[in-house]
C-alpha cells in the first residue's frame, strides 16, 4: 500500500480555495451571460464600469470578445439593465478594440467610486426565450431573442429537451406538451435558422449547443409552441398512480376541489387528458373509482364537446353548484398513464425495473435500452432519492417474461416517468435474462477499508448483498466530501485513486461519479451505470477524511498563521488565550507541518471568531502530536469571550510587504519567512513577478519592476532569488525560485515594485491633502514641479488624481512655500483628460531651468478656506482664513456688515446680523492675515475684497473680527410645547445662559418672539419652564419692542445681574398654537377649539366642509372625518372665535395653514361653533349581547344614546356595525328587539347600507330621529367576533359544560349523539385547539334554564356550533343531567403549585371537577418531562418526591405513574387509575422544569444586573460573597439568558437583602447550567450577614442609556453605577468615546459627540469625567477615566451622542412611512426641507436612510402638504453615496429663501401606493391608488389580467387569479384616479402603466376595478 501523503500537502488541498482569484468579468440582469450591466471583480469585490464616455464605445467590443459572446450589438448608458447596488471599479475606459481583457485597456485606475450611469452591453451571441399568445407566461408560441431581434422557431427543428430548458428558464416547471402548426397563432418577423441541441439540463437556452441550418419548407404556419406545467396548475389528476390517471380536481379560489361524475363522458375526459399533455382518454371512471374526495366540490354536470383546450371552457352548473357528494368523484385514465415499480429487492427502493401502461400487466425493461437519467426519474418518482446503481443481467430476478417494447428518453429532471419521451424498438435479442435493475439512494451499504483510521480507506459498496470496490474514474474531492459527511467523519481532505489505499478482492463496481452537488449523503451523488467502460484493477477509489476533529489557522497571511480554530462535534470553534504560550503553539505548528512556533498571539490578534469556544486553559508540554491531547478545561468549558481568541505564527508563515515607497503599494519587496523579514534578489525580476506581488497586496497591477535596490538596500536575509512567475500565481512564493535563502546576491540587488494602486503625487503645506505645493515621487525621491506653463488644466489632473474635485486655483511662485531637493517636472502641458500627472507632456524627468521659488501649487474644490470659531454654531464666531498653509484671523479695522455679509454668504449662513469687533469671540493666535477689509458685499469670497494685502496689518489679536449670521440662532426657548414657548436662553461668548425676570415684560418678550419668527408675545413667565443652569447673561432688560435682537435692548450688561435661576424669564409667543375637540364622547369628537395668542377660541361653521374636518382629524391623529359641520352639536363655546370661512385643500398638516378670513376675523356667533366627529371616535355600541360584538344597536347623536329601528334592517346594515366595532363580519341581523327593548331616543329608521360605508351614520336613512317605530322593533347584530359559546365549570376557558347564547339567554346542549366531531367545532370556535374529550352526563355539573340544542351532528368543517345540524333551537328530549361537555387541547389540566413560578412546584391534576395531587411512587424525570412539556416549560430538571413543595390536600388522583416520555398529557401516561392509590400527601410528587427561573437579580438597572437571589424551599434568599467571582457570576448570567458576566460585585453592592442566606462559598467551574449545581457549603449553611450579599452584572444588562434625543439612539449619555443613573462629563469627550456607546447600545456608529448639555442638563450624579476610549472597548465602563464619581464638572457639561441608528429624518402625510413630506431633526426640532434643486438623487438618500428602497419620485411644491416651523435645509445636493441626508451639501442649517409652500417630498419604492379594499384580506378587493394625498379608485375600462398582475406583484400577493370589474367588491367613494389602464405586465408599479392620466376618466364608481391575487 502506498504511504500517505504528507500533512502539508493535505492542508494545501484544504486551503487552496482561500487564495485570491484573478480579476473577473461578467454581464448581469440581461437574461443571459452575453447581455447585461458590466461588472468586474477586483480584490474579491464586484463593481460596475462607469459609462462616462459619450463617444468612445470600443470597450464594449472587448467585453463581448473576452466573454466569448461575439461582437457588441448594442450598448447603453441609460441603466436598461437595472440600477447597480454597489460601487464602480473602473471609469474612463478607453480601448483600441484589440485588447484581450477589459483591464488591459487604458482606464482611470482601480478605485471604488460612485457613478451615475453603469455601462451595459448586448452581444451578438445573446439569446433568451419567451412564450407568446398563451394564457400565461408558461404557455404560447416559442420566440427567441437573438441579438436585438425576436425570432420564431420551426416545429420541425424542435425537441423535448429544448422545450424542457425553456420551461425551466421561465420558471414554468416541466413540459406538458409541444404543439406545432402555429397553435398559438403565427408570429411575424424572422424565423430561427439554427437547430438547438440541448441536453435538457441546461439552466438557460444560452448554454445549449446550436447548429446552423435553413429549412426552406418552414414558414410561420410551422411556428412551434409549448405548454409548461406552470400553465396548467388549475387542473390535476390525483390518487391514480401517475399524473395521467386519477380523480379529476380543479383549482378555484386558491383551493383544490372535486369534479362530480354526473353526466361525465369521454369527451370531458378527452379535454382533461389533452390539457395535461397525457395523450387521449382511455377510460372514464365514476363512483369514486380512485377513492372518495374531500374539500370543496367545485363542478358538476360538466359538458364538453371535446375540442376545448381547457376543462374550464366546458359548460357546467357553476362554481360550487352541485348535487353530489364526495363519493361521486369523476375519474380519468389517459393513454399517457405509465407507472413504474422496483421488484425483487430488499425494499421498494431497489430491485428489478417494471413498468405498467394503464391497467395492463407489469413489464420488465431491457438493460440495453436504459439510461442513468431514466433511473433518476424512477427513483425520484418512487420517493427513493436518486439512482446509485444500474445493474443488468436480471440481478433481482427475471420477472414474468413480458418485456417493455419502448425506450425511455428521459432528460433526468422529469417528476414522473410519464413525462419522459419514448421511442418504439424491437430488440429481438432482449429476453428475461437482460432485465435491468436499479438501486436508489435509500441504500446504506458503504464502508472504508485498509485505512489508518476508521475515517480513511478504500471505498467499498454493497450491491446487492456483496461488497465490492468503487472505481476511481470519476472520483473527486467533492464526492468524497459527501461520503465523509455521511460516515460522520468530518470532511474530505484527500480523494486518492489508482488503488492508493490498496486493491479490493471482490467485485469492481463501475462508477460515474460526476454529480458535484453538495448533498448531505453520498446517495445523492455516486451512480453506477451500465454504459461506463470496465474499471481496471488497482483503480479503486479511496478517501482520507478529516475525522470529527481537525485544526486550522484563520485570517493569517497563509495557513501557517492565524486564529486557532478546532473542528469538533461537527462545528468549528476557537481556543481561549488563557495560559496560551509557545508550547501550545508549537503543537499546532508541528501538527500542520508549519515548522515551529514563532509567536503565540492573544486577545483576538487575528480577529474575533464566532460560535463555539472549544478549549480553554490549554497547557501543552510541546511533545503532543495534536492539540486535543494537551491538558485543558474540557471541550466547550471556558470563561472567555471571542475577544480572547488565541492565535499562532509558525516559522513556515509567509507574508509580503513593500518598504520605503510612497505608500504600501510601492517600495522594496520584503518577504516574511521563518520569523524574519528578508528581501528578494532582482535576478530575472520583471513585470510578471511584480504583478503577482501587486495582486497579492490588492494594489492593482504592476506599473514598474525596479531593480538595483531602487528603494534602498535592505538588511538581514535575502530569501528569494531567480523568481520566475507567469503572472497568474496567487502569491509570490508559489512562483519558481532557487529555494528559501538560496541566492548569489547582495542587498544592492534588492527588487522593488510600483503598483497601479500607489499614489505618487501629493499636495503639501495646504492645510489638507486637497491644497498645497505639488510634489511627485520619482526614483525613490519626492520632488516639486516648476510653475512654467502651469495652469488650471494641469492642476485639474492633480485634483482628479487625488479625489479632490476640480481645481479652483493653480498658484505658482512657491505659493505654498518652497520645496527642497529635486525639481522633477517643468513645462507641464496637460489637456485635463489625463489620469496621472506624469502622463502629461513635459520637458522630461529632471529637465528644468527653475528654482524652488517657482514651485507649482494647487487649490482643489474640496478644500475649505474660511471658518467661524467659538460661536454658538458654524454661523457665528471669530473669522479665520486659511492661507499659505496657516490659519489666521482678520483685523476689525473698518470691519462692518458688508464685510460680514460676504463671510455669511460664503459659508451659506444667510446674511450678517452683527459684525463683532474687539475679539468678541476670544483672541486667536498666530497670523493676522487681513486688515482694512473693504467689501462691497457682492464678492464671492472674503479674499476677493480689497484689503492691505496678505499678512499686512497693524493689529493685535485683541482686534480680531467676528460675525453673527442670520443662520445662527443666538436665542432659544426651552421646555415649552413647541419652539415658540419656553424658558429664554441666549448665546454669548460661546455659552448658553438664561435671562433674569427683573423688569421682564411683554416688550422684552416681543423681541424674542419676533427674532424666532413666532409672532408677538402673549404671556411672560417666571421659571414656569424650569430653572436653567450655568450663566445668567442679562438682567433688567428694557426693550422698546422694536429691536431686532434681544442683545440690542438696554440692560445691566452681559453677565451683570443679582438673580438666581428661580427668576429665569420665559415667553409664550402668539406663534405657539394648539388644537383640541371639546365636549365629545372622547378626544376624537367635539367642538373645534384653537389655542392662539395665549387663549382658547372656537371656529365658525361658515363654508366648513369635509376637507376642513379632515385636516383637524389628521392633525389630532384621529383618522378621517365621519361627520362634518355639526354646528352647535357639542354646545356653544365662549371667548374668541378665532377663524371663519376656512377653505382647506385637505393636504394641510395644521388647521391654521388653511386659507381663512384671518385670525379673529369673523361674522359669527357661538351658536355657529363647528363640531366634528372623527373615525377615531367610537360612536356606536352593542348592548345586552354575550359581549361587545353582539347585542342591540345603539348610536350616539347629539350627546345621547338611542336605538335603531329594524325596518329594512339586513346583513348589509349589520356588516357596517361589525366593521365599525372591529368585530369581524355580520353573522346575523336580528329584529323585533331580539336583545331586549331599549329606551329613550330611536335615532335611525329605514337604513339602507350598501356595505361599503365606514360607519352606520353614512348609510341612507329617514334622518336623525325620524321613524315610525317603537322599541319592540329595536335592531340587533351578531358579529363573527362575538363568542356565542362558552365552557363552564372547567379548570379554564377551554374545558367545561357547553353553553350557547341564543335569544338573549345562555343555555346548555344535550349529550344525545354528542361526540368529538361536535366538540372539535366548539374548541376551534373558542380558539382552544382540538377536542381531547367530549364527556356527557353533566360531567362538568348540571346547568340550569334553557337546553338550546339536541342531537347535534357536526361534520367538523363548521366554523360555529350553531351551523351544525340539530333538532332546532329549544327542541330536545333531555334534562340537565345530560348536559354535554368538552375538554380541548388548549386547556391546562395540570399545574405546579408552591414553586418559584408556574414551571416548578407540587404536581396537581384536574379530574372530575376537582384538583388533586399525584403520588411519588415510581415518579421520575420521564414522568416530570411530560408535565413540563404539557405546561410549555421546557424539560424536567428534577422530579422531587416526599412533598418537596409542601403537602397538598383533598384528592390524590394518580399513583404509580409511568410515562414513556412521548405522551402529550400526563393523563395519557399509564397509572393505577383515577383515585386508585396507597399514598398520603406526604408523598406528593413535584417537578422542577428548565423553564423555571429559580434565580433572579434585584435592585439593578434591569433584570440582568443586581443582587443575586435564589429560590429554595418555597422562599427567596441571597448568596454570600465569600469566594464569589466571575465564574460563579457567569453561571447566573447564562441561567438567566443574560449573556456572560462582566462583573461579580460583593459587599451588598446592590443593597442588602433580607430573610434567608441560602448559599455560601459558592464555587462554579463555569460549565454548570444552574447556580444550584455549583459546589457550596449547602443550603442555608453560611457564616455571613446580608452586608456580604453577592451581585452580578451580565453583558445583557444595559448599563448605559441615551436620554432626551429623538429616539433611543441619540441623547444625553447616562450610565448606571452603584444603583443610580448618572451623567458623563464632556471633558475630552469625542467620537471614539461616543462610538463605544453606540456599539454598546446596538445603535451603529457615532455620527456626533456633542457636549455642553446639548441634549439638556441631567441631574444627580456625574459618574465619569475625562473619558478616553480607544474604540475597541465593548462597554463605556471599560474606557479609561478619572474614576467613578471623580470629576470637576457641572451638568452644563453633560456629554451626548448621536448614533447612526437614530432616525433623524422622517416622511409625513404620505400613504405610509415610506412616502411624504421630508422632515429632518436638528437642534431638538423637526423641520422641513426646501424643494430648490431637490431631485431623485437627494430623495434616494432619504429612502436609503429610512430603509425604504430607492426613490421613485421627488415631488416639490408641498405635494404632501405644508409643514410648519423651521425650514432646516435648502439647495440640497446629494451625490447619492451619502448615508444620511445631513451629509449632503446645502446652504447650511436654517439657511433658506423658501416658504412652506416649497416643502420637498419623497416617494420611495418601499411605499405601498396601492391597496385592495373590501376583499376580506390584503390580497383581494377593490383597487385603490394613492395620489395627491388621497386614495381613489380605478375604472374598469380595459381592465384585464395584465393590469391586475402588476397590482398583485406590487403588493407581494403572487399572481392575479381574476380581474373583476363593475364594482365587484363594492363601490368606492371620492376620486376615480385612473381609467383605460393598460399594463404590459413588466411594470413594477401600477402608476407606471399607461392610462388617460391622473383624474382623467368617464366612469362612475359602479365601474370600480377589482383584483383577486393568488397570495
Amino acid at each position: 500500500m502506498k504511504g500517505l501523503l504528507s500533512i502539508q500537502l493535505l492542508w494545501l488541498l484544504l486551503s487552496f480555495h482561500s487564495t485570491l482569484g484573478a480579476d473577473t468579468l461578467r454581464l448581469v440582469d440581461g437574461g443571459s451571460p452575453c447581455a447585461g450591466r458590466v461588472e468586474v471583480k477586483h480584490q474579491d469585490q464586484w463593481g460596475t464600469v462607469c459609462d462616462d464616455d459619450e463617444t468612445e464605445r470600443r470597450y464594449h467590443s472587448v467585453i463581448c470578445q473576452q466573454l466569448g459572446c461575439g461582437s457588441a450589438v448594442a450598448t447603453s448608458e441609460a441603466l436598461i439593465f437595472g440600477e447597480d447596488s454597489g460601487m464602480t471599479w473602473l471609469r474612463e475606459v478607453m480601448c483600441h478594440g484589440n485588447e484581450s481583457a477589459l483591464w488591459d485597456c487604458k482606464h482611470g485606475g482601480w478605485e471604488l467610486k460612485s457613478c451615475p450611469y453603469a455601462a451595459g452591453v448586448l452581444c451578438s451571441d445573446h439569446i433568451k426565450s419567451r412564450l407568446i399568445g398563451g394564457k400565461s407566461i408558461c404557455s404560447g408560441r416559442v420566440e427567441i431573442e437573438h441579438g436585438e431581434s425576436w425570432v420564431t422557431v420551426c416545429d420541425a427543428d424542435f425537441d423535448l429537451k429544448a422545450a424542457s430548458v425553456i420551461c425551466s428558464e421561465l420558471n414554468c416547471g416541466a413540459v406538458v406538451s409541444i404543439l406545432g402548426g402555429a397553435h398559438f397563432k403565427e408570429g411575424d418577423g424572422p424565423i430561427w435558422n439554427e437547430t438547438l441541441q440541448c441536453a435538457g439540463n441546461e439552466p438557460q437556452l444560452f448554454y445549449c449547443p446550436r447548429v446552423s441550418h435553413w429549412n426552406e419548407t418552414c414558414s410561420h404556419a410551422n411556428d412551434v409552441s409549448i405548454v409548461c406545467s406552470g400553465a396548467a396548475d388549475e387542473l390535476r389528476l390525483v390518487d391514480g398512480g401517475s399524473p395521467c390517471a386519477g380523480k379529476v380536481e380543479v383549482k378555484h379560489q386558491d383551493r383544490w376541489g372535486m369534479v362530480c361524475d354526473g353526466v361525465w363522458e369521454m369527451e370531458d375526459a378527452e379535454v382533461v387528458c389533452r390539457q395535461l399533455g397525457c395523450g387521449s382518454a382511455v377510460s372514464i371512471h365514476d363512483q369514486a373509482h380512485f377513492g372518495s374526495s374531500s374539500g370543496p366540490i367545485w363542478l358538476d354536470e360538466v359538458a364538453c364537446d371535446g375540442t376545448e383546450s381547457s376543462l374550464l371552457e366546458c359548460k357546467h352548473r357553476g362554481w360550487g353548484v352541485h348535487s353530489c357528494d364526495h363519493h361521486k368523484a369523476a375519474g380519468v385514465t389517459c393513454s399517457g398513464h405509465i407507472t413504474p415499480r422496483l421488484a425483487g429487492g430488499d425494499s421498494v427502493c431497489s430491485g428489478r425495473v417494471e413498468v405498467r401502461h394503464g391497467e395492463e400487466a407489469w413489464s420488465t425493461v431491457c438493460d440495453s435500452h436504459f439510461s442513468l437519467n431514466t433511473a433518476k426519474v424512477i427513483c425520484n418518482e418512487l420517493n427513493c432519492g436518486t439512482a446509485i446503481s444500474i445493474l443488468g443481467g436480471a440481478q433481482f430476478g427475471e420477472g414474468n417474461g413480458i418485456v417493455w417494447n419502448e425506450t425511455f428518453q428521459c432528460v433526468g429532471n422529469e417528476s414522473h416517468l410519464v413525462y419522459c419521451p419514448r421511442t418504439s424498438h424491437a430488440n429481438q435479442t432482449c429476453g428475461p435474462a437482460n432485465v435491468v435493475s436499479i438501486i436508489c439512494s435509500r441504500h446504506t451499504g458503504f464502508r472504508l477499508v485498509n485505512g489508518s483510521t476508521q475515517c480513511s480507506g478504500r471505498v467499498e459498496v454493497q450491491v446487492p448483498g456483496a461488497w465490492g470496490a468503487l472505481c476511481d474514474s470519476h472520483w473527486d474531492l467533492s464526492i468524497a466530501n459527501v461520503l465523509c459527511n455521511q460516515l460522520d467523519c468530518g470532511f474530505a481532505i484527500l480523494a486518492p485513486g489508482e488503488g492508493y489505499l490498496g486493491g479490493g478482492n471482490g467485485s469492481e463496481w463501475t462508477d460515474s461519479l460526476h454529480d458535484k452537488s453538495s448533498e448531505p449523503h453520498l446517495h445523492h451523488g455516486p451512480v453506477t451505470r451500465l454504459e461506463a467502460s470496465p474499471c481496471p484493477r488497482d483503480n479503486d477509489a479511496g478517501v482520507v477524511c478529516s475525522g470529527n476533529r481537525q485544526i486550522r489557522l484563520v485570517n493569517g497571511s497563509d495557513h501557517c498563521a492565524g486564529r486557532v480554530e478546532i473542528y469538533y462535534n461537527g462545528t468549528w470553534g476557537t481556543v481561549c488565550d488563557d495560559s496560551w504560550d509557545t508550547s501550545d503553539s508549537d503543537v499546532i505548528c508541528k501538527e500542520l507541518g508549519c515548522g515551529r512556533a514563532i509567536s503565540a498571539t492573544i486577545s483576538a490578534h487575528y480577529g474575533e471568531g464566532s460560535g463555539q469556544i472549544w478549549l480553554d486553559d490549554v497547557n501543552c508540554s510541546g511533545n503532543e502530536s495534536s492539540l486535543w491531547e494537551c491538558p485543558s478545561g474540557g471541550w466547550g468549558l471556558h470563561n472567555c469571550r471571542h475577544n480572547e481568541d488565541a492565535g499562532v505564527i509558525c516559522s513556515e508563515n509567509k507574508q509580503i510587504r513593500l518598504v520605503n515607497g510612497t505608500d504600501h503599494c510601492s517600495g522594496r519587496v520584503e518577504i516574511y519567512y521563518n520569523g524574519t523579514w528578508g528581501t528578494v534578489c532582482d535576478n530575472s525580476w520583471d513585470l510578471s513577478d511584480a504583478n503577482v506581488a501587486c495582486k497579492q497586496l490588492r494594489c492593482g497591477h504592476a506599473i514598474s519592476a525596479p531593480v538595483s535596490a531602487r528603494y534602498g538596500s535592505g538588511s538581514g536575509k535575502i530569501w528569494m532569488d531567480d523568481v520566475n512567475c507567469s503572472g497568474n500565481e496567487s502569491n509570490l512564493w508559489v512562483c519558481p525560485f532557487r529555494g528559501w535563502g538560496q541566492h548569489n546576491c547582495g542587498d544592492h540587488e534588492d527588487a522593488g515594485v510600483i503598483c497601479s494602486g500607489s499614489k505618487p503625487v501629493r499636495l503639501v503645506n495646504g492645510g489638507d491633502h486637497c491644497a498645497g505645493r505639488v510634489e511627485i515621487y520619482y526614483q525613490d525621491t519626492w520632488g516639486t514641479v516648476c510653475d512654467d506653463s502651469w495652469d488650471l488644466s494641469d492642476a485639474s489632473v492633480v485634483c482628479k488624481e487625488l479625489g479632490c474635485g476640480h481645481a479652483i486655483n493653480a498658484p505658482g511662485s512657491a505659493h505654498y512655500g518652497q520645496g527642497s531637493g529635486q525639481i522633477w517636472l517643468a513645462d507641464v502641458n496637460c489637456s485635463g483628460t489625463e489620469t496621472n500627472l506624469w502622463a502629461c507632456p513635459s520637458r522630461g524627468w529632471g529637465q528644468q531651468n527653475c528654482g524652488h521659488g517657482e514651485d507649482a501649487g494647487v487649490l482643489c474644490s474640496a478644500h475649505k478656506q474660511i471658518r467661524l470659531v467659538n460661536g454658538a454654531d458654524h454661523c457665528s464666531g471669530r473669522v479665520e482664513i486659511y492661507y499659505n498653509g496657516i490659519w489666521g484671523t482678520v483685523c476689525d479695522d473698518s470691519w462692518d456688515l458688508l464685510d460680514s455679509n460676504v463671510v455669511c454668504k460664503q459659508l451659506e449662513c444667510g446674511h450678517a446680523i452683527n459684525a463683532t469687533v474687539s475679539a468678541h469671540y476670544g483672541e486667536g493666535a498666530g497670523q493676522i492675515w487681513l486688515d482694512n477689509v473693504n467689501c462691497s458685499g457682492a464678492e464671492s469670497s472674503l479674499w476677493a475684497c480689497p484689503s492691505r494685502g496678505w499678512g499686512q496689518h497693524k493689529c493685535g489679536h485683541t482686534s480680531d473680527a467676528g460675525v453673527i449670521c442670520s443662520g445662527s440662532k443666538q436665542v432659544r426657548l426651552i421646555n415649552g410645547a413647541d419652539h415658540c414657548e419656553g424658558r429664554v436662553e441666549v448665546h454669548y461668548r460661546g455659552t448658553w445662559g438664561t435671562i433674569c425676570d427683573d423688569s421682564w415684560d411683554l416688550s422684552d418678550a416681543n423681541v424674542v418672539c419676533q427674532h424666532l419668527g413666532c409672532g408677538r408675545s402673549v404671556n411672560v413667565t417666571t421659571a414656569n419652564y424650569g430653572e436653567g443652569s450655568g450663566q445668567i447673561w442679562l438682567d433688567e432688560l428694557n426693550c422698546s419692542g422694536n429691536e431686532s435682537y434681544l442683545w440690542a435692548c438696554p440692560s445691566k450688561g452681559w453677565g451683570q445681574h443679582n438673580c438666581g435661576h428661580k427668576e429665569d424669564a420665559g415667553v409664550v409667543c402668539s406663534g405657539s398654537k394648539k388644537l383640541r375637540l371639546v365636549n365629545g364622547a372622547d378626544r376624537c369628537s367635539g367642538r373645534v377649539e384653537i389655542y392662539n395668542d395665549g387663549m382658547w377660541g372656537t371656529v365658525c361653521d361658515d363654508f366648513w366642509d369635509l376637507l376642513d374636518s379632515n385636516v383637524v382629524c389628521k392633525q389630532l391623529g384621529c383618522g378621517h372625518t365621519l361627520l362634518s359641520n355639526l354646528s352647535g352639536h357639542y354646545g356653544e363655546g365662549s371667548g374668541k372665535i378665532w377663524l371663519d370661512d376656512l377653505n382647506c385643500s385637505g393636504n394641510e398638516s395644521k388647521l391654521w395653514e388653511c386659507p381663512s378670513r384671518g385670525w379673529d376675523q369673523h361674522n359669527c356667533h357661538h351658536y355657529e361653533d363647528v363640531g366634528i366627529l372623527c373615525s377615531g371616535s367610537q360612536q356606536v355600541r352593542l348592548v345586552n349581547g354575550a359581549d361587545h360584538c353582539a347585542g342591540r344597536v345603539e348610536i350616539s347623536y347629539n350627546g345621547t344614546w338611542g336605538t335603531v329601528c329594524d325596518d329594512s334592517w339586513d346583513l348589509s346594515d349589520a356588516s357596517i356595525v361589525c366593521k365599525q366595532l372591529r368585530c369581524g363580519r355580520a353573522i346575523s341581523a336580528s329584529v323585533s328587539a331580539r336583545y331586549g327593548q331599549g329606551s329613550g331616543q330611536i335615532w335611525l329608521d329605514e337604513l339602507k347600507c350598501s356595505g361599503t360605508e365606514s360607519t352606520l351614520s353614512e348609510c341612507p336613512s329617514q334622518g336623525w330621529g325620524q321613524h315610525n317605530c317603537g322599541h319592540h322593533e329595536d335592531a340587533g347584530v351578531l358579529c363573527s367576533g362575538s363568542k356565542q359559546i362558552r365552557l363552564v365549570n372547567g379548570v379554564d376557558r377551554c374545558a367545561g359544560r357547553v353553553e350557547i347564547h341564543y335569544n338573549g339567554t345562555w343555555g346548555t346542549v344535550c349529550d344525545d349523539s354528542w361526540d368529538t366531531s361536535d366538540a372539535n367545532v366548539v374548541c376551534q370556535e373558542l380558539g382552544c385547539g382540538r377536542a381531547l374529550n367530549a364527556p356527557g352526563s353533566a360531567h362538568y355539573g348540571e346547568g340550569s334554564g334553557q337546553i338550546w340544542l339536541d342531537d347535534v351532528s357536526c361534520s367538523g368543517n363548521e366554523s360555529y356550533l350553531r351551523d351544525c345540524s340539530s333538532r332546532g333551537w329549544g327542541q330536545h328530549n333531555c334534562g340537565h343531567g345530560e348536559d354535554a361537555g368538552v375538554l380541548c387541547s388548549g386547556s391546562k389540566q395540570v399545574r405546579l403549585v408552591n414553586g418559584a413560578d408556574r414551571c416548578a412546584g407540587r404536581v396537581e391534576i384536574y379530574y372530575n371537577s376537582t384538583w388533586g395531587t399525584v403520588c411519588d411512587d415510581s415518579w421520575d424525570t420521564s414522568d416530570a418531562n411530560v408535565v413540563c412539556q404539557e405546561l410549555g416549560c421546557g424539560r424536567a430538571i428534577n422530579a422531587p418526591g416526599s412533598a418537596h413543595y409542601g403537602q397538598g390536600s383533598g384528592q390524590i388522583w394518580l399513583d404509580d405513574v409511568s410515562c414513556s416520555g412521548s405522551e402529550s398529557y400526563l393523563r395519557d401516561c399509564s397509572s393505577r387509575g383515577w383515585g386508585q392509590q396507597n399514598c398520603g400527601h406526604g408523598e406528593d410528587a413535584g417537578v422542577l422544569c428548565s423553564g423555571s427561573k429559580q434565580i433572579r437579580l434585584m435592585n439593578g438597572a434591569d433584570r440582568c444586573s443586581g443582587r443575586v437571589e435564589i429560590h429554595y424551599n418555597g422562599t427567596w434568599g441571597t448568596v454570600c460573597d465569600d469566594s464569589w467571582d466571575t465564574s460563579d457570576a457567569n453561571v447566573v448570567c447564562k441561567e438567566l439568558g443574560c449573556g456572560h458576566a462582566i462583573d461579580a460585585p460583593a459587599s451588598a453592592y446592590y443593597g442588602q437583602g433580607s430573610g434567608q442566606i441560602w448559599l455560601d462559598d459558592v464555587s462554579c467551574s463555569g460549565s454548570e447550567s444552574y447556580l444550584r449545581d455549583c459546589s457550596s457549603r449547602g443550603w442555608g449553611q453560611h457564616n455571613c450577614g446580608h452586608s456580604e450579599d453577592a451581585g452580578v452584572i451580565c453583558s445583557g444588562s444595559k448599563q448605559i442609556r441615551l436620554v432626551n434625543g429623538v429616539d433611543r439612539c441619540a441623547g444625553r449619555v447616562e450610565i448606571h453605577y452603584n444603583g443610580t443613573w448618572g451623567t458623563v462629563c464632556d471633558d475630552s469627550w469625542d467620537t471614539s468615546d461616543a462610538n463605544v456607546v453606540c456599539q454598546e447600545l446596538g445603535c451603529g456608529r457615532a455620527l456626533n459627540a456633542p457636549g455642553s448639555a446639548h441634549y439638556g442638563e441631567g441631574s444627580g450624579q456625574i459618574w465619569l469625567d475625562d473619558v478616553s476610549c480607544s474604540g475597541s472597548e465593548s462597554y463605556l465602563r471599560d474606557c479609561s477615566s478619572r474614576g467613578w464619581g471623580q470629576h470637576n464638572c457641572g451638568h452644563g457639561e453633560d456629554a451626548g451622542v448621536l448614533c447612526s441608528g437614530s432616525k433623524q429624518v422622517r416622511l409625513v402625510n404620505g400613504a405610509d412611512r415610506c412616502a411624504g413630506r421630508v422632515e429632518i431633526y436638528y437642534n431638538s426640532t423637526w423641520g422641513t426641507v426646501c424643494d430648490d434643486s431637490w431631485d431623485t438623487s437627494d430623495a434616494n438618500v432619504v429612502c436609503q436612510e429610512l430603509g425604504c428602497g430607492r426613490a421613485i419620485n421627488a415631488p416639490g411644491s408641498a405635494h404632501y402638504g405644508q409643514g410648519s416651523g423651521q425650514i432646516w435645509l435648502d439647495d440640497v445636493s446629494c451625490s447619492g453615496s451619502e448615508s444620511y441626508l445631513r451629509d449632503c451639501s446645502s446652504r447650511g442649517w436654517g439657511q433658506q429663501n423658501c416658504g412652506h409652500g416649497e416643502d420637498a417630498g419623497v416617494l420611495c419604492s418601499g411605499s405601498k401606493q396601492v391597496r385592495l379594499v373590501n376583499g376580506g384580506d390584503p390580497c383581494s378587493g377593490r383597487v385603490e391608488i394613492h395620489y395627491n394625498g388621497t386614495w381613489g379608485t380605478v375604472c374598469d375600462d380595459s381592465w384585464d389580467m395584465s393590469d391586475a398582475n402588476v397590482v398583485c406583484q406590487e403588493l407581494g400577493c403572487g399572481r392575479a387569479l381574476n380581474a373583476p370589474g363593475s364594482a365587484h367588491y363594492g363601490e368606492g367613494s371620492g376620486q376615480i384616479w385612473l381609467d383605460d389602464v393598460s399594463c404590459s405586465g413588466s411594470e413594477s408599479h401600477l402608476r407606471d402603466c399607461s392610462s388617460r392620466g391622473w383624474g382623467q376618466q368617464n366612469c362612475g364608481h359602479g365601474e370600480d376595478a377589482g383584483v383577486l391575487c393568488s397570495g
